[in-house]
């Protein structure tokens, strides 16, 4: 934050006038060079087997933490790199080497430090890599790790740079930037978070505290805060957040994809696109979801027959309880009860 004296924040009181907001890019911090990233394992990037007939890249997350970071290394042949589109979000950012990445009709001239927000239902890809060595970051996430089904309004502020409207504003935050310095701490810090953190649960949370700082200064960038309109997809956001509030309370109850369309107010087939997209699932797997992290607490908590516990959450066959229990937990539903009391000195 930046300092102020008391005097001068006693003078804006006295006159009456409230103290500006502090901006994130208005302080510049000591630049973090991203060249220590150059410590860590890079693996080579290579889509063009992944990439199918509809120049789909497919890209599997966890779905318990859908996020990732990769250090990337280019072959020395010449680009263009196949075009593609995905669903999951995408930060790029190269280390090493100059080049032109394509968006739709944009096309983005980019150098080692700068940030470039991909569109990411575009089709894109790098048209020109050049230089002795080309290395990149690129940072993937699904848009519910930021903004998912019961999120704040507020949350949605945070994903403003990747719904930019036509002609508003540019994808990329030049390595001059005011703002990049602070980027680049957080970015560095993101990095090595998440491949130093093997998946660690605390370190899970620190790399999603890393990426809300990168988000934030992103989305305080004037050119994308000002001319802001609403999102592609905001209203169906909020109606699947409607949904997700009625999941919370009737989730032992029988829902099928006619009637969650229906208290979402939208048709089948718009349910089922902008479902997935928000968050990243199909209604099955995220209601199964639910349940089973209410029959954890049941566990935990009650004295209740795995039987009867499987019956409150909404399962009528325990088989298949026990069956996604353990394919979500890695545990038998037994296995969690008794870690449970192991952990409160309680015998089973």
């Amino acid at each position: 934050m930046l300092r102020r004296s008391s005097q001068g924040a006693g003078l804006a009181r006295s006159a009456g006038r409230p103290l500006p907001a502090p901006d994130p890019c208005a302080k510049m911090l000591q630049t973090v060079d991203l060249d220590l990233l150059l410590e860590l394992p890079f693996e080579p990037f290579a889509i063009d087997q992944a990439i199918d007939s509809r120049r789909y890249f497919p890209y599997p997350l966890d779905p318990d933490f859908p996020f990732s970071v990769r250090l990337l290394t280019f072959s020395p042949a010449p680009p263009p790199y196949p075009l593609n589109w995905h669903e999951r979000l995408e930060i790029f950012v190269p280390l090493e080497g100059r080049g032109v990445f394509a968006m739709g009709s944009e096309h983005v001239r980019f150098a080692p430090g700068d940030i470039l927000v991909v569109d990411n239902l575009a089709l894109h890809a790098i048209v020109e890599f050049r230089g002795p060595r080309r290395t990149a970051m690129t940072v993937y996430f699904m848009p519910r790790l930021v903004c998912g089904p019961g999120a704040l309004p507020c949350d949605a502020m945070l994903l403003n740079p990747f719904h930019r409207p036509p002609g508003c504003g540019s994808p990329i935050v030049r390595t001059g930037d005011a703002c990049a310095p602070v980027l680049h701490r957080f970015l560095q810090r993101l990095a090595r978070c998440y491949l130093e953190g093997a998946g660690d649960p605390l370190a899970q949370a620190r790399c999603k505290t890393y990426l809300l700082e990168v988000l934030c200064v992103l989305a305080s960038r004037a050119d994308w805060n000002q001319t802001h309109v609403e999102a592609p997809g905001t209203r169906e956001a909020r109606r699947i957040r409607q949904l997700h509030e009625y999941l919370l309370e009737h989730y032992a109850e029988k829902i099928s994809l006619s009637m969650a369309a229906s208290i979402a107010g939208m048709s089948k087939s718009n349910f089922l696109r902008y479902f997935k997209r928000v968050t990243g699932q199909t209604l099955v797997p995220y209601l199964n979801r639910l349940r089973l992290e209410k029959s954890l607490n049941l566990l935990k908590t009650t004295e209740l027959s795995i039987a009867e516990i499987a019956a409150a959450v909404g399962f009528s066959d325990q088989s298949y309880f026990d069956k996604t229990f353990r394919r979500h937990f890695h545990q038998n539903p037994r296995e969690a009860r008794k870690s449970f009391s192991s952990a409160s000195g309680r015998e089973v």
